[in-house]
């Protein structure tokens, strides 16, 4: 296996013996000069193949704990459903691990919505979520909320098939890039197409135009954090309020607290990064 292309000192992108990239975990795989042979194969702990480069980068953000918790729930998955998962599933389900646990540390709580539909529509995928959410709880020794179990089932579901469009009428890639364009008018910042931060953001963007057309809302019932996040954000309060506005007009449905708070926690994780 050829390592030409150092994540960090346990990652590396490698060409396997049918010329192949492949995202390799392995101790010290990144002290070595590249690129180089790896001969030594005991020292490979997870591969995963047809990572997109807009993902590779979350090796960098994301403790390598929650790669382990995200691949071994995606391997328990495999044995329960039938189906192809996307490749870049155990890395966008490591990062929405990392950020459930921190809102849990940081005692931010966000009642899921689609918790009956999942349960009756997708009875699978939501066994697995909760099977993932006790095994989270164990091995962080936290107390993430059995609602979780909603979220990370939506994840699985995601990644058996691609999402449909909102609607046959409703161009959400247009909408999408206009948002993106009010955020970039906002701060003054070029928001990367391709990285993570923005699909990550997008991801985000297409369940909250989900739960519009719905008529489903967030209700978290953290009017303090709100509050604080407003006070302590002025312009990315001024930011989500005018995309809120943007929606309204394409919508016709008008954002609640908790979607504006949400989406100003999206905005700064995307802009902070973006700012690097």
């Amino acid at each position: 296996m050829l390592v030409y292309k150092k994540l960090n000192n346990n990652v590396a992108v490698c060409k396997d013996g049918n010329n192949k990239d492949v995202v390799v975990f392995a101790r010290g795989i990144g002290f070595r000069e590249m690129p180089y042979e790896l001969t030594d194969m005991s020292t490979v702990e997870r591969t995963f193949y047809g990572i997109s480069n807009s993902y590779i980068g979350l090796v960098n953000d994301i403790d390598k704990e929650m790669f382990d918790i995200s691949s071994t729930i995606v391997d328990y998955a495999v044995t329960k459903i039938n189906s192809e998962f996307n490749p870049n599933l155990a890395f966008t389900l490591a990062d929405h691990i990392n950020f459930a646990v921190s809102r849990y540390r940081n005692n931010i709580h966000v009642k899921t919505p689609y918790v009956g539909d999942i349960k009756v529509l997708y009875e699978e995928e939501y066994k697995i979520g909760r099977a993932a959410v006790n095994f989270i709880n164990k091995r962080l020794k936290i107390h993430l909320p059995k609602e979780e179990s909603v979220s990370i089932a939506l994840h699985i579901i995601n990644a058996e098939t691609m999402p449909d469009h909102v609607n046959d009428e409703l161009d959400v890639d247009a909408l999408t890039e206009n948002v993106l364009g009010i955020i970039e008018e906002s701060f003054k910042i070029n928001i990367s197409r391709e990285g993570f931060n923005c699909s990550r953001f997008v991801t985000h963007l297409h369940y909250l135009i989900q739960r519009l057309k719905k008529g489903e809302a967030l209700d978290s019932n953290n009017a303090v954090m709100f509050e604080k996040l407003t006070e302590s954000y002025p312009e990315t309060y001024k930011c989500a309020l005018d995309i809120g506005k943007f929606l309204e007009d394409k919508l016709k449905k008008s954002l609640v607290d908790e979607e504006i708070m949400y989406l100003m926690i999206h905005i700064n994780r995307m802009c902070s990064r973006e700012n690097k």
